[in-house]
């Protein structure tokens, strides 16, 4: 499996490109112009990380053109911002996670090997799909228990996945 990784902050970069290795994926690192857009048409990667710092205008847009250029490959983002609603926008555009910085390595590596594991047991059967992405979800509803903002996203996202705008959702408030 091949991942494209692009990181605005240099130190930050420097910091992952010795951290996160793993002889199960082949990293690719992207540099900081315009030619990224050929990157990713030239080849075909699994998994891209992308820095939102390095889109400041509009990342969202940025993300359009990522998925149109490769739409079968998963996108992590990586951002400075936490405003919900660029959250919000990044997952209706089909991102797989949303990361704030400065995220360590060994969450990110963990973010790949779960794509790639999910990628690798996805089927055609839509009710197993359907199922993996519910347990991913509830996964980061578990794990974002301590951050209130990110656990009601991902519910929010939890309920439009699984199309259960009706239902009844609890969840503790703190």
């Amino acid at each position: 499996p091949q991942v494209f990784i692009m990181v605005a902050d240099p130190i930050l970069e420097n910091l992952y490109r010795k951290k996160i290795t793993n002889p199960n994926f082949c990293i690719v690192w992207g540099d900081q112009s315009a030619n990224w857009r050929r990157s990713l048409s030239d080849f075909t990667y699994d998994v891209v990380i992308i820095d939102f710092s390095l889109f400041p205008e509009n990342p969202i847009e940025t993300l359009h053109q990522i998925k149109q250029l490769c739409p079968d490959t998963e996108i992590i983002v990586l951002s400075p911002n936490e405003d919900v609603q660029r959250v919000i926008a990044a997952f209706k555009v089909g991102i797989a996670d949303y990361y704030l910085k400065p995220t360590n390595p060994e969450t990110l590596s963990w973010a790949i090997e779960k794509i790639l594991r999910q990628k690798a047991l996805r089927s055609k059967d839509a009710g197993l799909n359907a199922d993996l992405m519910v347990f991913s979800i509830a996964h980061h509803i578990n794990i974002s228990e301590t951050d209130v903002k990110m656990r009601d996203l991902a519910m929010k996202h939890l309920v439009r996945i699984v199309n259960a705008e009706g239902g009844i959702w609890v969840w503790p408030k703190q």
